[in-house]
């Protein structure tokens, strides 16, 4: 039985609340900054009256970020991204064939019948040479 704790209530649950937006989305509240409205006027406009403080404090802080990322976006959608939510470099999300990954998957098994422990760097040095092996590139 544990100790019963003496301050505190512990760790609070998670709520979950982050929500992605679409460079597209952010590139349009650029443009209407742009266009020479301030930031209450921006926030009202696409977000309409929020309740609290703390939310349009949270709003303002979110797009001065995207300010700070102008460029980022602005080249997001020109090259027809714009939907996208999350950008990633090229390698990042290399796919490989079925039957290479199949072969990792028969590695990682045998390895564990013998009672070995794969960790993550082991997984991606092997996936790593095995691409290479096979004329796949990444970085």
């Amino acid at each position: 039985m544990p100790r019963p704790r003496i301050n505190g209530t512990g760790r609070q649950p998670r709520k979950y609340c982050r929500i992605a937006v679409a460079y597209i989305h952010k590139k349009e509240v650029l443009d209407y900054i742009g266009a020479g409205n301030c930031l209450d006027e921006t926030i009202i406009h696409f977000y309409g009256e929020l309740d609290h403080k703390q939310r349009r404090a949270k709003k303002k802080k979110q797009i001065n970020k995207w300010i700070a990322q102008e460029h980022l976006i602005r080249d997001a959608c020109s090259s027809g991204r714009g939907t996208h939510r999350n950008l990633r470099h090229r390698g990042e999300a290399t796919v490989l064939l079925k039957s290479i990954e199949e072969g990792i998957v028969r590695w990682i098994n045998t390895l564990r019948q013998e009672g070995a422990p794969v960790s993550r760097s082991m997984l991606q040095m092997y996936a790593k040479d095995v691409a290479n092996d096979n004329g796949i590139p990444f970085t």
